[in-house]
């Protein structure tokens, strides 16, 4: 069951250009804990995050933040005019989420197409906002997204799905459908609750097509200021040993060869969505790094 600090409806941030990002909080206080703030892979929403925000090894110990980037689930889908696309844009949406519950220093943990957010921070001069970096099954920038992600997943961005006349019926649906369960290795995939593969779906469905244009077709990433910054930035990299979705082998080696700091995971038996099938694991994995960073 998502928990309510997932379900509620209204984006209550409001970014410098005046869009309205979708955030919650759960846990401790940033004043007196570490903050971790996590976001979701493309299209997905937040609530794909349920079960950290009920795994108690978490809650105990950091403020945990989330939140929707622009344009996806309950953030404001904003215009085509003037790109609010731009990395600026995107980083002063993570800024001003820090901002309002109070967060000056977090780790920063995207899932998937999320990790790219990092990216956007250093390139618009915020990484002093970075206390260490956790890229769960994710890339490191948009622009290296064609090498690391697996065939058939490319597929479901060719120009059939992100053009905005997009609009045969059968053709969505089944491509929801196919994209949601590419992230969830067997058997989570058949036996995850129905409520929420539909919750979902239907998130899925909210983000449009101008969003999914600009943000597989157009987007562009300023990636010198990350790895400038990544010989003194802890990073962690957890991968699913069976995952479908990316080419884990490619963007282990793209980290490796451009964060010394790395640290890298393998979760047994799980695919994309790792962080889903296994929470325990991936759980004590973050508490560990954490605290070790926090100790040196």
């Amino acid at each position: 069951m998502v928990p309510a600090v997932l379900d509620s409806p209204d984006p209550q941030v409001v970014s410098a250009d005046g869009t309205r990002i979708w955030a919650a909080r759960a846990g401790r206080s940033p004043a007196e804990a570490p903050t971790i703030v996590l976001v979701p892979g493309f299209a997905f929403p937040s609530f794909v995050f349920e079960k950290q925000f009920q795994d108690e090894q978490l809650l105990s110990k950091f403020c945990l933040i989330t939140y929707e980037p622009r344009g996806q689930g309950r953030s404001t889908a904003v215009s085509d005019e003037g790109n609010p696309w731009t990395p600026k844009k995107i980083a002063q949406d993570f800024e001003a989420v820090c901002k309002y519950y109070g967060a000056s220093k977090v780790f920063l943990a995207g899932w998937s197409y999320g990790c790219i957010i990092a990216c956007d921070v250093f390139a618009s001069d915020l990484g002093h906002y970075i206390e260490g970096l956790i890229y769960i099954a994710g890339l490191p920038s948009a622009n290296v997204f064609k090498t690391c992600y697996s065939e058939e997943t490319t597929v479901y961005f060719s120009p059939r799905m992100t053009t905005p006349s997009m609009t045969d019926g059968d053709t969505v649906g089944d491509f929801y459908r196919r994209f949601v369960e590419s992230c969830f290795l067997q058997p989570y995939r058949s036996t995850m609750p129905y409520t929420f593969k539909a919750a979902l779906l239907g998130s899925m469905a909210l983000t449009t097509p101008t969003q999914r244009r600009r943000e597989f077709a157009i987007r562009m990433q300023e990636p010198d200021k990350l790895l400038a910054a990544a010989p003194d930035v802890e990073t962690l990299f957890i991968l699913g040993s069976n995952d479908d979705a990316v080419k884990t082998d490619v963007i282990q080696t793209y980290l490796e060869d451009n964060f010394p700091r790395l640290q890298t995971e393998l979760v047994a038996e799980s695919g994309h969505a790792m962080f889903w099938e296994k929470p325990e694991e991936v759980g004590k994995l973050i508490v560990d790094f954490v605290a070790r960073v926090n100790k040196a």
